[in-house]
């Protein structure tokens, strides 16, 4: 008989993995433009990059909670 995995650590699992992506969909992977002066603009950062950063890295942490469970919630507590 298969042993059935727990919901929480598959969920858990989904939410940083969800997180992760959002963080990489943040940083630009290839150069944006090619015309000249196009260093300058790099150095800018968008608002909603490091909005997408906050969102991903709290989805992240709420995930490892969750795949912890009790546990997770001592860990964030401290304690």
């Amino acid at each position: 008989m298969a042993k059935k995995k727990d919901p929480l650590k598959i969920i858990g699992i989904v939410l940083i993995v969800l997180g992760v992506l959002i963080i990489l969909s943040a940083l630009p992977l290839i150069q944006q433009s090619i015309f000249p002066g196009a260093d300058t603009l790099a150095e800018k950062v968008p608002p909603i990059n490091a909005t997408k950063i906050i969102i991903g890295l709290t989805i992240s942490v709420l995930g490892l909670v969750i795949y912890f469970g009790k546990e997770g919630l001592k860990i964030l507590g401290g304690k």
